[in-house]
């Protein structure tokens, strides 16, 4: 019996002992104080055609970030909830001053796709993470949205969703507690690991390109026809103006007053959106005004030459730039008809200058006959 209480207190003095260890737990990390690099900073790209010489002034961009969704299969854990400072690009005509070509060292980046046709203005947007409670070390996701665009010229990045995982790591040099981030990658969608490094937007332009020719019987080809453009919805500045197919220089081959001494512009300025300009054509010429942005609208008008049948009859054509190159089409004819009576009054003439001209013959070689027998 002695020996069962001894036993007893021995187990009991055991099973003491086990419960007064404390039950293996998570650590507990200091949340408050995050260390390492606590700021992000990713690419925002302007794409557009290297022929452009005015760009939009003070065009911004906004950003949204919030949580994005855990991926247990990839590692991947919910951002922490927080709320950031506004996140924003913003494009100015001073950026214009400095935009790049295209060249093999974008070749992994988010402009990949460019063409050597364009250029392209980048700025950096930074996002702070400062003050974040990341509560233990993990891969932490964020999507990034951005916002869409007001100005019509202005596309938005096909993909406007972006991920940033931020990588949190130990940081035994500040402490067993202590957490920092390690770095940070930004994937092209939630599910996958293809990084990129920004958002790309393009500025869409287009030419506008108008065009006269003259026909018809009584039709003077070497005649100039005077044509105004208005632009209206235009980015403010300057446009250039090609005239290969055009005269250019000043005006010298034709009397017309008004139109002698004068000169087809090169560009055409334009100041709070809009913009106008007169030009000059002869037949199977054309003028094209290059890189107008999406959001133009225009108006050619046609001064009338009288004689001349102009199509279309308005005299003006309009239309909005849009997604592709515009076009519009100018025709002068001018026909005349031939008298019916001309034919008449001449004929009888014609006819008594034959029958005179036969007589005359038959009398000369008759003599020559005559002469001979003698």
């Amino acid at each position: 019996m002695k020996i069962k209480k001894l036993a007893a207190l021995f187990f009991a003095a055991v099973l003491a002992a086990v419960m007064s260890i404390p039950a293996f737990a998570d650590p507990v990390y200091d949340s408050e104080h995050i260390g390492g690099e606590t700021t992000f900073k990713f690419s925002k790209y302007l794409v557009f055609n290297k022929d452009v010489k005015s760009l939009p002034d003070d065009l911004t961009i906004n950003f949204q970030i919030e949580p994005g969704t855990a991926r247990p299969d990839n590692d991947i854990t919910a951002g922490v909830s927080h709320e950031f400072a506004p996140i924003s690009a913003t494009i100015n005509s001073e950026d214009f001053e400095h935009a790049q070509d295209y060249s093999a060292e974008n070749i992994n980046t988010a402009i990949s796709g460019m063409t050597s046709e364009q250029k392209y203005i980048k700025k950096d947007v930074t996002i702070s993470f400062e003050g974040v409670k990341f509560p233990a070390p993990g891969n932490y996701i964020y999507k990034i949205t951005e916002s869409k665009v007001a100005e019509e010229y202005i596309a938005n990045d096909p993909d406007s969703d972006k991920f940033v995982v931020v990588v949190v790591q130990n940081d035994p040099s500040a402490g067993s507690d202590k957490l920092k981030i390690g770095g940070y990658y930004l994937t092209t969608s939630e599910s996958d690991t293809i990084k990129t490094d920004g958002f790309v937007n393009n500025y869409i332009t287009n030419n506008l390109t108008f065009s006269n020719s003259v026909l018809g019987n009584q039709a003077n080809l070497g005649l100039y026809f005077t044509y105004t453009v208005s632009l209206t919805g235009c980015v403010d500045g300057e446009y250039e103006v090609d005239l290969t197919y055009a005269t250019s220089g000043t005006i010298t081959d034709t009397e017309q007053v008004g139109i002698k001494n004068q000169q087809n512009p090169t560009t055409i300025t334009v100041k709070s959106g809009a913009g106008s300009a007169t030009f000059y054509l002869k037949n199977n010429q054309n003028i094209t005004i290059k890189n107008l942005p999406k959001s133009a609208n225009y108006t050619i008008t046609q001064t009338e030459i009288s004689g001349y049948k102009v199509t279309p009859e308005s005299k003006q054509i309009s239309g909005a730039i849009g997604d592709i190159a515009a076009s519009a089409a100018f025709q002068n004819t001018k026909e005349g008809t031939v008298p019916t009576g001309v034919m008449l009054v001449v004929a009888p003439f014609a006819a008594l200058t034959l029958i005179g001209g036969a007589g005359a013959f038959a009398i000369a070689r008759k003599k020559k006959k005559d002469e001979e027998e003698d």
